[in-house]
């Protein structure tokens, strides 16, 4: 059952062709789909998530608007480790992350190395792991983002215990 969050969404998704200039429509349609496939993702329908985050990732790059498509792809890559689909998990953080560099959106770089490492534990590969939480600690402290050294210390930690370190 679609909550009133969804229905509303869905509404918006259908009425933004009729309303929405041509040169806009590809941006509008990517936040539409973005937060659709978060709200069917909260409410377990993992099929429509990703429908809709792959859905927003075209748009995105459609509309040029490769710093939103990051976090689109962090979406994806998490939605994907909670499925098991490890290489598709893959694809989407690395894509992230080089979509990030490229737009000099380093938050949203953080994010993708963060989920990336996470999916190296959930694989085994806590060196790995350790890498690079390590180096998004120091993205981190070169651009002053407390959160994100604070996460990428605390996921070096966790990533050393796991390697034995």
């Amino acid at each position: 059952m679609a909550g009133p969050a969804i229905e509303a969404l869905e509404a918006a998704n259908e009425l933004t062709p009729q309303v929405v200039s041509a040169s806009q429509l590809p941006l509008q349609l990517a936040a539409i789909a973005d937060n659709l496939g978060w709200a069917y993702a909260t409410q377990g329908d993992r099929s429509a998530a990703l429908r809709h985050l792959k859905r927003a990732d075209a748009c995105w790059q459609a509309s040029g608007n490769q710093g939103r498509r990051a976090m689109t792809l962090n979406n994806l890559g998490v939605l994907a480790t909670e499925e098991g689909l490890f290489s598709e998990a893959r694809a989407a953080f690395v894509t992230g992350v080089e979509v990030a560099r490229q737009t000099a959106r380093y938050r949203e770089e953080l994010y993708l190395q963060h989920s990336l490492a996470e999916l190296e534990i959930v694989e085994g590969n806590a060196a790995r792991a350790l890498d690079i939480f390590q180096a998004a600690y120091e993205l981190a402290v070169r651009v002053e983002v407390a959160s994100g050294i604070a996460t990428a210390a605390a996921g070096a930690l966790w990533a050393a215990a796991l390697a034995g370190r």
